[in-house]
């Protein structure tokens, strides 16, 4: 419990230092470009042809080729795009402002970087599949593995393939999977159910940046879906012990936080998202940010799904074209939510309007207590004020209401 606390906070302030490097390179034109740190001897970075990932913007904690041991340096914190450019060219350079970087190429092998190590984990590293059968090896060979970051790796359905196979077979029990800003397609969707299937440990899954599409949404939800209900079906059973009945808990899914901004959905594929939150899977933390292709239609129907759902409490939808009318469906359905705590709406074509709509939200719905308008908005000082204000009021109003319930 105490490493998913320490998950929850260490994420939240790195959103807020990322913004804040977002802010400095919408005022400085001229922001150092960051190098990658030098790797191993027997390793050699070779200059190639950059990758960009489908999310370019999708935040991470630092800029490294091989990750650090230590457990603050394990922390994922894909949720917040700060996808602010429009051109090729414009991402890829806010992009190594910020401090991420394309994937590239490193000669030779990497055991030396992941094996012994409860995280394994590799960013911004474009694999060959030699490498790709290293880490295989590691998976299938571990035992005490907690969570396995690959991120910005170039990993395509083929060599995803690789690595579920591995994941199958392992005795670790990840708690958390990190395949943001790679190349997996709704080829892949089957391997991430069977995945999640034969592994109950998992609680986290980021998917940020993968092109997985309205049928790999689909088949992903469905999946989910599947293994929840033969979960609560399995869940308590009944057994004989010396002609006394016990009851048994057996292992269940716990899939917490699922990320799937930038995957490329359109209408159809945040249809199945809704579709997921009207049958309480679990999720507490979601993050759909970047979701250009969604219109109005697919808003509404997320908006009628979350006053139905009973669990999530961090909903992240930045970087999307919701505008005004989109952002009444969502108050609509807010306003009877108790549940949904934090929503992020930077960057998301809301006017004054949706503004004032919003201060309805938190004056009637005292549940909230945290949203993110700024920057990206046209919303005035004064109804931001008013927005903040009121999340004032409702933050206090937990506050004390936690303290009464320790006494």
């Amino acid at each position: 419990m105490m490493r998913n606390i320490c998950l929850q906070f260490l994420t939240r302030d790195f959103a807020a230092f990322i913004k804040e490097k977002m802010k400095e390179i919408l005022t400085k034109d001229d922001v150092p470009v960051s190098e990658a740190p030098p790797v191993d001897n027997q390793e050699k970075i070779i200059n190639e042809e950059p990758f960009i990932s489908e999310s370019e913007g999708e935040q991470m904690k630092a800029t490294t080729i091989f990750a650090s041991e230590s457990e603050d340096d394990n922390m994922h914190g894909g949720n917040d795009p700060d996808n602010l450019a429009t051109s090729h060219t414009e991402v890829k350079s806010t992009l190594t402002k910020i401090g991420i970087t394309p994937p590239q190429l490193v000669e030779g092998t990497i055991l030396s970087s992941i094996e012994g190590k409860r995280d394994l984990e590799l960013n911004n590293i474009a694999l060959s599949s030699s490498q790709v059968t290293e880490i295989c090896d590691v998976l299938s060979k571990g035992d005490n593995l907690q969570s396995v970051c690959l991120r910005n790796s170039g990993i395509d359905d083929e060599k995803f393939t690789a690595i579920a196979n591995a994941l199958k077979t392992t005795e670790s029990k990840p708690l958390m999977l990190n395949f943001n800003l790679n190349k997996l397609r709704s080829g892949s969707a089957d391997k991430l159910v069977e995945i999640l299937s034969g592994k109950p440990s998992i609680q986290i899954l980021l998917l940020h940046g993968n092109p997985l599409g309205d049928d790999g949404v689909k088949q992903l939800v469905n999946g989910i879906l599947d293994i929840k209900q033969a979960s609560n079906q399995n869940k308590m059973e009944e057994q004989e012990v010396d002609g006394a009945k016990t009851r048994e808990t057996t292992k269940h899914h716990v899939l917490r936080e699922l990320d799937l901004g930038d995957t490329e959905i359109g209408d159809v594929g945040m249809g199945h998202v809704a579709h997921l939150l009207e049958n309480d899977s679990g999720l507490t933390t979601l993050n759909l940010n970047g979701n250009s292709k969604v219109s109005y239609t697919g808003w509404k129907r997320l908006s009628k799904a979350l006053k139905r759902n009973k669990t999530l409490q961090s909903l992240t939808l930045d970087f999307n074209k919701i505008g005004d009318e989109g952002v009444a469906a969502l108050v609509n359905s807010l306003k009877v939510n108790t549940n949904l705590q934090t929503l992020d709406l930077e960057s998301t074509g809301i006017s004054d309007e949706g503004g004032r709509l919003l201060i309805d939200l938190v004056k009637c719905n005292t549940t909230i207590l945290d949203i993110t308008v700024m920057p990206g908005n046209k919303i005035s000082e004064k109804t931001q004020e008013e927005i903040r204000n009121y999340l004032g009021l409702n933050k206090a109003a937990s506050s004390d209401k936690m303290v009464s319930t320790l006494k």
